[in-house]
């Protein structure tokens, strides 16, 4: 019998309909009496079964661990666990959905690898309105891949856990419309809990959990499927905690993505940055709300972001700068708005000025009431800045470790720069010298004006600039 075409929507809806009133189908039960004994390979005679349930509308549910080749689902099925499916080797996949399949439910599946699982996919997803609920998914190379033809697809309640190199939890390629929800990713084989490449568009990925993976929780990979990696990305109330990679190990990597809204994430302890933004094509995105700790470089990583807001973030204990802004390329991270952020007691392992509480090179920008409180370099250091708004911001209590930092410092190429009402402070004896350095500034070109620079031992560390603030 030919498959139901996704466009037969009430075909489906009415198989839908016989699913809850007709028996189940048990395979593993007579007239199938598929082994499921875990070794004998069941691959022809559990397609027999999933056909036969297609056929009649049927629920058809696994028992036992059923040993297993490519298994290929069509249109209008249901398939429940609680059974394992188990990949005989290194196949392919272990259940496909073609792009001609629309429709379907998986559902309370365990799917399992053997040993030497290097190319396998456990779910491969190439058709239209698809359900993939509370699947247990454990030593295969990709968990669940979605294709260039899948959309409406919504992935829900699902564990993944790695054991191979390489390997991804759920992998979004060039998809459209893609939900990841309540999902959970483990494993220190596992290098990526959530990817997505080759312009996946309309892509929410919330309320997941990430531990210990090798390259990054959550993100867009420009190596696989080219630098634009996707559009119209919801990454929120996620936490990805332990990356564990010696090169890579972002929490977040949001890289090669337009159009992004990175909202009330956690990225906690990962051994490079929390948030990293950029190499390419990154722009015109939204990151909220977010928390950046304890990570052993910076809290936030902008390398290109040029016209995206950072709003209302915390980066607290980072061994490198709380938010860094430094561009790949020439104006990669211009036209960026910092504000309301607050970074404390960053720069333990600082290395140079723009690993400060705030280290920024960006043209363009708007730094508007920002907090930069105990870190161990700068408060706020700007360089080479033309055109930059610094409003309001508060420096206080900044270089804990070497006398000479300042609270704000400014050097380089800064021209029409407004540095107006901004505070920095001191109230431990042994911090933040410096109020204000503009070192090698041109102050006419810019205008610097009614900060106040209480209890350092030195406002500001140019006499010539005195005369054009207002304390």
């Amino acid at each position: 019998r030919a498959d139901v075409s996704g466009s037969a929507v009430t075909a489906i809806q009415d198989r839908r309909r016989r699913q809850l009133t007709w028996p189940v189908i048990y395979p593993s039960r007579p007239p199938f009496n598929v082994s499921c004994d875990g070794t004998t390979n069941d691959t022809s005679t559990l397609q027999i079964a999933l056909n036969a349930a297609w056929a009649s509308g049927n629920t058809i549910v696994l028992e036992g661990t059923c040993l297993a080749d490519t298994l290929t689902l069509l249109s209008g099925t249901l398939l429940t666990g609680p059974g394992t499916l188990t990949a005989t080797g290194d196949i392919a996949y272990i259940i496909d959905i073609p792009s001609t399949a629309s429709g379907l439910i998986v559902k309370d599946l365990s799917i399992t690898g053997v040993s030497g699982n290097d190319s396998t996919i456990g779910i491969r997803i190439g058709g239209t309105r698809v359900r993939v609920e509370n699947v247990t998914i454990a030593g295969i190379r990709r968990g669940i891949r979605t294709t260039s033809t899948a959309s409406n697809i919504r992935i829900r309640d699902c564990t993944i856990t790695g054991a191979n190199n390489s390997y991804v939890g759920i992998d979004i390629v060039g998809s459209s419309d893609v939900l990841v929800d309540g999902c959970r990713c483990s494993g220190g084989s596992l290098d990526r809990c959530v990817q997505w490449t080759t312009v996946a568009q309309n892509i929410r990925v919330v309320n997941n959990f990430s531990a210990d993976t090798v390259a990054y929780g959550f993100g867009g990979n420009p190596d696989e499927g080219g630098a634009s990696t996707g559009l119209n990305v919801v990454v929120a109330n996620n936490i990805s905690r332990g990356s564990t990679g010696a090169s890579i190990g972002h929490g977040f990597s949001i890289d090669g993505t337009q159009r992004a809204a990175v909202v009330g994430n956690i990225a906690l302890s990962n051994t490079s940055a929390g948030f990293f933004i950029g190499d390419n094509n990154s722009r015109d995105s939204a990151f909220v709300g977010n928390i950046s700790a304890s990570n052993s470089q910076s809290g936030f990583v902008l390398t290109q972001a040029q016209g995206s807001t950072v709003v209302g973030n915390v980066a607290k204990s980072n061994s490198s700068s709380g938010f860094r802004a430094e561009p790949a390329i020439a104006d990669a991270v211009n036209t960026i708005a910092f504000v309301g952020n607050t970074a404390v007691d960053n720069g333990v392992n600082h290395t140079g000025n723009l690993d400060s509480g705030f280290g920024l090179q960006s043209a363009g920008s708007t730094i508007v009431g920002n907090v930069a409180e105990g870190n161990r370099r700068h408060g706020i250091y700007a360089a080479n800045h033309n055109g930059q708004a610094f409003v309001g911001n508060v420096a206080e209590d900044n270089n804990k470790t070497i006398s000479t930092f300042s609270g704000m410092f400014f050097e380089g190429s800064v021209t029409d720069a407004a540095i107006v009402g901004n505070v920095s402070r001191r109230r431990a004896a042994t911090d933040q010298v410096n109020g204000i350095v503009l070192a090698d500034v041109n102050v006419a070109d810019n205008l610097v004006m009614a900060n106040s620079l209480a209890d350092n031992t030195t406002a500001i560390s140019d006499s010539s600039t005195r005369a054009q603030l207002a304390f």
